[in-house]
């Protein structure tokens, strides 16, 4: 009986025991699952057309004692997938009231009754005593088609006291606008043709116009970079510039830098058009006007006109000029980032030359060289993440967004300890109890001995784990950081992912004060059930880092972005000149921050040039040719050559190192596959820019202070990335020659204008194939050049040889072997010529056409 009585209780002790061990391995583990170095969190991606009949569900309006006149978007009408500016004027007519005003955004619209649609809640706390007026402004990201939007009162006890449905325009995300500021917008109406030749050339769109022109004053013009998005162009005439506030002019500015392109009209308005703009560019000359012939301007026809002359002046920019060598009078231009900056001689508005027969191909010469890509617009029905974030179009394309969710290893020591903790438990409580015990005779002992060493132990893991890293969850800030060769600030772009180990809602909040963006794309919802379902809730303030993520999994990484001007300390200067395949030349940090692993890049080849800390100065010597680029095949070669990637080394600390190496080259990659444009520019009549590239990484606070989640303090990571763009000189002494793969095509289409350019890694750039028949490549032939010669061999998947069209007799003929001498017989008044090819069937691969260039006397 005895003996029963023990075992029994030898059964219940190991039974604890084993429970214990267990219990202790799960609690250890569990804070880790769903953490993946590597990994991303994706999302499925679902889009509405525009042309898709998706009603939002609509609430009951109650208006109560309120009163609420609201501005939406630009003249009732925004861009899907853009943000959109909302602006209300609030009169309360009842009593005192304390609580939020609210617009719903959805960001998935289901037609399906099994499945929910799901929104965010952007507000804006507001506190309004009786009889009193408020004036409101927010902007908000609107993913998906929406022809109205809830707005509501709130009050403090969470009560619904006033909501309203507000009808708008909703227009397709492939829409182009012009945006005009000008006392007298009527005067260039005349530019509105522009639009309508554009939407004449995207006949396959089914006569929907996605070109449009957008008026501003000065009260509606916006302050944030982000609504200056919806715009490709902005044009300034008769307007005074100072009036525009310091936001309006530094968000123009990084619209500018992030590659929008601005129109300026001069003329006898030239002092007051250019007196705010000084920040942002500027120009020399003499400004006051004199008589100029109109005949001058007239590109397609001779001028009609009761005049002959115009008004104009003689201010230009020095250096630089984008249309030095074209026929362009009257018209000056630079390049500034990404973008353009077009300054006039003569007021746009002037009757003479609205009035001039052949003026909208005189703008249309001017977009061509300024803007080419500004007609370039993939089909509707193209796959919607490279039509939206690659082509260039109408989105800014950031490669370092992907890598927000992304969450290196950290904190390997700690996580070291733990394990050797759990595995001498392991041994002690198993064999080393049993012999040791068992050579004593008292074995009984371990009923005893191995619950209390199961018990300490779980305590001692708990108190290594409560000063682990992982345990307060992680913020991952990754940063795009542009920076002007030259300059001392930077326009940064900063992504983050929030992650924690708990389920629910996440709140994130800020020490410092800083705009938080949330891109809610529209996105396939798995949510099998009725109604609706709020999956975030932004506030709207500006400068008010204060977001809630709802229904959040354990360790999901849920994103944000922000923006912000940061300052460098000092200027990052390169001078690198080419000459015979090599570049030279230094690169100077006079800035306060460290910059590890300068990379410098063309179109087809890299150099690390090392690390250029505060106050350092580098040299750049190497040749093009020594680290040519063949695709992403060669990706593990370069990521081992320029920053030591070894996957062959699996302990945690050479984890974090992959990581960073990897994290490296991706984005690198990333960036250059997106400039699909030429790597060249004409700078004057003597000499090309060749676009170069230098990237430099560091792992400083761009945003400082404590962040929080839920009230509580957060980890904070961080990963910058800066990117100084380089025209380098090429200089074009006597006869020169720009040879293969410098110059990009400007766009390649197939026979529905589906964008054919496949730019999935650096150095690798290929033409897809959609489907059988026609593509044509154009490419543009600048005014200095006497000659080309194209390459373009004949796969076997293509049904003839490649060809030209010839102008002169408006044929496709065979492309030739040589040069083409007899430039004007292929090249339209644009300076563009059009290679095609027919494929004999789709969803295959071209090699792209390359073309090369020569001049001189």
């Amino acid at each position: 009986m005895k003996n029963k009585r023990a075992e029994r209780k030898r059964f219940l002790a190991s039974l604890l025991a084993v429970i214990m061990v267990v219990t202790m391995l799960i609690s250890i583990i569990a804070p880790f699952l769903g953490h993946s170095v590597y990994g991303a969190q994706e999302t499925s991606m679902e889009t509405i057309d525009e042309s898709e009949n998706v009603s939002e569900k609509k609430p009951v309006e109650i208006l109560g004692n309120f009163d609420v006149k609201a501005e939406i978007g630009f003249d009732n009408k925004y861009i899907v997938d853009k943000y959109v500016p909302f602006k209300f004027i609030v009169s309360n007519n009842g009593s005192d009231i304390k609580g939020e005003l609210q617009v719903k955004v959805y960001n998935f619209l289901s037609t399906d009754s099994w499945r929910p649609s799901q929104y965010s809640i952007y507000f804006v706390p507001i506190e309004l005593n009786s009889g009193g007026a408020k004036e409101i402004e927010m902007k908000a990201h609107v993913p998906v088609l929406a022809n109205s939007f809830s707005v509501s009162i709130v009050n403090e006890n969470g009560e619904t006291v006033y909501l309203k449905n507000y009808k708008v325009s909703a227009k397709a995300p492939e829409t182009v606008w012009t945006g005009v500021l000008s006392e007298m917008p009527s005067e260039l109406d005349y530019l509105k043709e522009f639009n309508s030749v554009n939407n004449e050339r995207t006949k396959h769109y089914n006569g929907i116009d996605y070109f449009d022109t957008i008026n501003f004053g000065k009260e509606n013009f916006p302050n944030d970079v982000s609504l200056l998005n919806n715009f490709k162009v902005i044009i300034i005439n008769n307007f005074n510039t100072s009036y525009l506030s310091a936001e309006q002019k530094e968000a123009l500015k990084q619209w500018i830098e992030m590659g929008g392109t601005l129109l300026v009209g001069t003329g006898a308005n030239a002092g007051k058009v250019l007196g705010g703009l000084s920040d942002i560019f500027s120009v020399s000359g003499d400004m006051s006007v004199l008589a100029a012939s109109i005949s001058e301007m007239s590109q397609a026809e001779q001028p009609s006109l009761a005049s002959d002359n115009i008004n104009v002046n003689s201010i230009q920019f020095d250096e630089g000029d984008i249309f030095a060598n074209s026929e362009l009078p009257f018209a000056s231009g630079i390049r500034i980032g990404s973008g353009s900056v077009v300054v006039l001689n003569f007021d746009m508005g002037e009757r003479a030359v609205a009035g001039l027969n052949g003026i909208i191909s005189y703008f249309e010469k001017i977009y061509s060289i300024a803007v080419p890509e500004l007609t370039n617009i993939s089909n509707a029905e193209d796959d919607y993440y490279n039509n939206n974030y690659y082509s260039g179009n109408q989105y800014r394309y950031y490669p370092v967004e992907d890598y927000a969710t992304r969450l290196r290893p950290y904190g390997a020591e700690m996580l070291r300890v733990i394990y050797i903790v759990i595995a001498c438990y392991i041994i002690l409580a198993g064999p080393v109890i049993y012999i040791f015990l068992k050579r004593k005779d008292k074995r009984e002992k371990a009923w005893v001995l191995i619950p209390v060493l199961s018990i300490a132990v779980t305590v001692g893991i708990y108190v290594l784990g409560f000063s682990s890293y992982y345990r307060k969850g992680i913020v991952n800030f990754v940063s795009e950081v542009v920076v002007e060769n030259g300059s001392d600030v930077g326009d940064a772009k900063v992504f983050a992912g929030v992650a924690i180990s708990d389920k629910g809602s996440v709140n994130f909040t800020a020490e410092e004060p800083f705009s938080v963006l949330v891109n809610s794309s529209s996105y396939y919802s798995y949510d099998r059930k009725e109604g609706e379902i709020c999956k975030l809730k932004i506030n709207a303030e500006k400068n008010k880092a204060d977001v809630t993520f709802f229904d959040s999994s354990s360790w999901k990484a849920n994103e944000f972005s922000s923006e912000k001007t940061f300052e460098l300390g000092g200027a990052i200067t390169a001078d690198i000149s080419f000459e015979n395949g090599v570049y030279t030349g230094t690169v100077t940090n006079n800035g306060n921050i460290d910059l590890y692993d300068v990379v410098i890049t063309t179109d087809s080849s890299f150099e690390n040039l090392g690390d250029c800390r505060a106050g350092e100065t580098i040299n750049v010597n190497f040749d093009e040719k020594a680290n040519l680029v063949n695709g992403y095949s060669d990706f593990y070669e370069r990521a081992n050559k320029l920053f030591g990637l070894d996957y062959e080394k699996r302990d945690l600390q050479s984890q974090w190192n992959n990581f960073d190496a990897w994290f490296k080259v991706r984005v690198i990659d990333d960036y250059n596959s997106s400039n699909s444009g030429s790597f060249y520019e004409f700078a004057d009549g003597n000499s090309v820019n060749l676009n170069v590239s230098l990237y430099a990484f560091n792992y400083d606070r761009i945003i400082g202070g404590d962040k929080f989640v839920n009230g509580e303090e957060i980890n904070e990571q961080w990963q910058n990335v800066f990117i100084v763009n380089l025209p380098v000189e090429f200089k074009l002494d006597g006869q020169w020659q720009i040879p293969f793969g410098y110059i990009k095509p400007m766009s390649v289409l197939d026979e529905d204008g589906n964008n054919c350019i496949n730019d999935y890694s650096y150095g690798y750039r290929e033409i897809y194939v959609h489907q059988a028949g026609k593509i044509v490549a154009t490419f543009n032939i600048p005014e200095v050049a006497k000659g080309f010669i194209v390459s373009w061999v004949k796969s076997n998947e293509m049904t003839t040889a490649p060809q030209i069209y010839n102008r002169e007799t408006n044929e496709w003929e065979d492309i030739k072997s040589g040069w083409y001498d007899d430039i004007s017989a292929y090249v339209d008044e644009l300076g563009n010529i059009e290679l095609s090819a027919v494929a004999s069937y789709g969803g295959i691969n071209f090699e792209i056409p390359e073309i090369s260039l020569k001049g001189g006397e």
